[in-house]
């Protein structure tokens, strides 16, 4: 069951070697009486990182190392755009 759909405020911040990175939005669900951060998403105008700064594009390639060790398990993060939605994968 979803538990929360939201906007990260800019304070959730994912330190990178590259600086820190806030993603946009997350969804919190509950299986089995526990709460887990299930995805994070990234929005921009492009899908194709090499149309970003380089800078920004490491930032969002550290951030999918980082949620795919998440202590609690692996956390679903890719970038989207605006018009795409959240863009839920199975897999």
């Amino acid at each position: 069951m979803v538990k929360l759909f939201t906007k990260l405020p800019r304070r959730f911040r994912v330190k990178t070697p590259v600086g820190e990175y806030s993603p946009d939005w997350a969804i919190v669900y509950e299986c089995d009486g526990v709460e887990r951060l299930y995805l994070v998403r990234e929005t921009k105008d492009t899908l194709n990182l090499d149309d970003l700064e380089w800078d920004e594009a490491m930032r969002i390639r550290f951030a999918t190392r980082h949620f795919a060790v998440a202590p609690c398990g692996v956390v679903d993060f890719t970038h989207t755009m605006t018009n795409a939605g959240i863009r839920v994968t199975n897999g």
